[in-house]
């Protein structure tokens, strides 16, 4: 794999990052304020299941048919109780 592809990757997994930063906080890249902006995502992440990320559920929902998705909402009613 080139050094270019490799960097664009690096870019592509970062790209979450930088816009949640850009969302919640402000200040340029390499500040006091970024680096702090950089732990509070890091602590985000950490207490954020993937799982229940809105666009995975969505298309796992999406994907399923219609049996499927009714036996996905009885387990989520079971599991909350």
């Amino acid at each position: 794999m080139g050094r270019a592809k490799e960097w664009m990757m690096e870019q592509e997994a970062l790209e979450p990052m930088y816009e949640w930063i850009e969302e919640n906080y402000a200040g340029e890249e390499g500040s006091e304020e970024w680096e702090e902006a950089v732990q509070a995502y890091e602590e985000y992440c950490e207490h954020e299941e993937e799982w229940y990320q809105p666009e995975e559920l969505e298309w796992y929902i999406y994907t399923q048919s219609q049996v499927g998705k009714f036996e996905t909402q009885i387990q989520s009613v079971r599991e909350a109780f």
